[in-house]
């Protein structure tokens, strides 16, 4: 009987090295594939694009994390701008001026580790970012109403605000319902290896005001079952498909639907 005992410990004593081992290994590859562009630089500026361009750090868990403010003292609609998982500041800046153009106040958010911010990011920092951020725009007092667009990756750390803080739109393309689950079944691990879950079905029910979800059915990387999930959980949204790739589509098509929704929420009054 103390034989099998030994046994049985030996068995478990292994399996629990292999348990430890796989979710070191397996935190490590996953941090790569969330967030590769943790240390790439960004150009600096021209004088020129400094106009109407307000930079400000936000102190996160360990570092400080830059953002870009385009406005100006008009009262208006800001849109918190959320990147990709690839994307940067530099990245969005075109987008930015594109929506400014629009007639929108725009903030767009960097990312702990990216660019020339500092941290690590994580599903822990990113919470602590995105309420410091809604606090900081709540602020201003050109700012009427507050919309969160988030794209890809974006769209997971948008979904943090969800219960959290006062969104009057929230606007999702390309994103992820659970990666939690996403990575639990492209990897077959169970989801509490998963390190940063980022599960947005389960906080976009809370939110009732309109929500606007974007996806394109040829998306090769992020399924639009992921989009049908979303929208069949959310009590008040919209579901918009458009035509090409992850990546699609381009900004001015973006810009258009997304204005077209802003147009009919807060014109109308309904926020």
């Amino acid at each position: 009987m103390e034989e099998f005992g030994r046994i049985i410990f030996i068995f478990a004593s292994i399996y629990l090295i292999y348990l430890l081992l796989y979710r070191f290994v397996f935190v490590i590859y996953q941090k790569k594939q969330l967030y590769p562009s943790v240390g790439v630089s960004i150009k600096e500026l021209e004088p020129g694009q400094l106009k109407d361009l307000e930079i400000v750090f936000f102190s996160v868990r360990g570092g400080n994390v830059e953002s870009w403010f385009f406005g100006d003292r008009k009262k208006r609609p800001v849109i918190m701008v959320f990147h990709g998982n690839s994307g940067t500041l530099e990245t969005n800046y075109l987008f930015a001026l594109e929506l400014q153009k629009k007639g929108y106040h725009v903030m767009v958010v960097e990312y702990p580790g990216y660019g020339r911010s500092t941290g690590k990011p994580s599903e822990a920092s990113f919470q602590e970012l995105v309420e410091k951020a809604f606090d900081w725009v709540k602020s201003k007092k050109e700012v009427s109403n507050i919309i969160v667009y988030g794209n890809s990756l974006g769209g997971c750390v948008a979904g943090l605000l969800i219960g959290k803080k006062p969104i009057d739109l929230l606007i999702l393309k390309s994103t992820f319902s659970s990666i939690a689950r996403f990575i639990s079944k492209m990897l077959y691990v169970p989801k509490f290896m998963v390190v940063d879950k980022f599960e947005t079905e389960n906080r976009i029910k809370l939110l009732d005001k309109p929500i606007l979800i974007m996806h394109s059915k040829e998306d090769q990387l992020v399924p639009f079952a992921q989009a049908e999930i979303l929208h069949g959980l959310a009590t008040n949204s919209e579901l918009a498909v458009y035509k090409g790739k992850h990546e699609g589509p381009d900004h001015i098509k973006t810009i258009e639907i997304i204005s077209k929704f802003i147009g009919k929420h807060i014109n109308s009054g309904t926020t």
